[in-house]
Parts: structure tokens; sequence; C-alpha cells
């Protein structure tokens, strides 16, 4: 299935914007992964065994997956729904990452929506395992979704901040 709409330029938008305005030629693959011209884009899906061995491919690189993994389980269980993306430097093939960053779409658990909503996720390796959700949802974003919002939050475009490049982890 492919999907077209005018270029980005010709409607004034900042190409560097992830909205879905038809002023953005977005196409979209059958496996399932994006491609957005013009905002330099793209969604890859792989499952966790495809995601560990793809990019756990070095001693530090192997450490975090373990802790990325630990993370998951633990998240998992304080969750009903969810979507898992993952972006940054483990992504972008940097030899030595600090950490992964992790973008969450999210419903807590019936035990655990009080404390998801006050406190937060409960989280083992949180200087490791990056994790950014939203906590008021009450539906599951698709990972385009959320990824628009993510960049179009007005502090993380004051920061800077953009997501280019993300991997949705499926079947878990």
């Amino acid at each position: 299935m492919r999907t077209f709409a005018s270029g980005p330029f010709e409607s004034g938008l900042n190409p560097g914007r992830s909205d879905s305005s038809p002023g953005r030629r977005l196409l979209r693959y059958d496996r399932g992964s994006f491609i957005c011209i013009g905002t330099v884009r793209m969604i890859k899906k792989y499952t966790l065994e495809q995601f560990c061995s793809r990019f756990a491919y070095n001693k530090q690189r192997k450490l975090l997956c373990d802790m990325f993994i630990e993370e998951l389980a633990l998240i998992q269980s304080q969750c009903e729904k969810w979507r898992v993306l993952v972006f940054g430097s483990y992504i972008t093939r940097r030899k030595n990452p600090n950490d992964i960053d992790v973008l969450l779409s999210l419903i807590p658990n019936v035990e655990c929506v009080y404390s998801v909503i006050t406190r937060g996720l409960r989280q083992k390796h949180p200087r490791c395992v990056d994790v950014h959700y939203y906590k008021t949802q009450h539906y599951i974003k698709d990972a385009d979704g959320l990824l628009k919002h993510f960049n179009n939050n007005p502090i993380n475009e004051l920061q800077g901040v953009f997501i280019k490049k993300a991997v949705e982890i499926t079947g878990i």
C-alpha cells in the first residue's frame, strides 16, 4: 500500500516536523516500515530477538540490551497494553552508546494505575534505559502517532529534540 501527498516545501511546512498535514509526502510499505520523504524519518519493526541480534554486537551494547530486556519485563508487569519504540544513539550504530532511549505508549494495569500516574513507572535501570512515556492515555498510539506526539511537544521543539529514526519492538 502506498500513499502520496504533495511535497513538504510546497505548503510551507517545516520539513523537520512530523505532522501529517497535506503538505508532506508519506510512503508506507506493506512491511509496516514508514519512510517520510522530506522529514528523513524512518520507523522499522523488529521482534525483541531480532532487535538484540542486530544491535547488541559488542560488550557495551549487550550489557545495555540485557538491561533493556529486564526493564521491559518490569514495565510489562505494570501495563495492560503498550507499544515500545527505541530511538537515539543505540539504533544509530554508535559504537558504545551510554544508554537506550525508549518511547512508550501504555495503559497501566488496574492495580498500577494510581502509582503510574502519581509516581511514574517503576524502573530497575533508569540511567541506562531512558524511558519516555505519557501517563494519561485512553488508547495506545500507533508508532507514527507516538512519534508525532513526541516531536510536536513544544518542550522537545524548544530543546531541538526530534526523533528521526526509531525501531518498534513487536511481539512482546
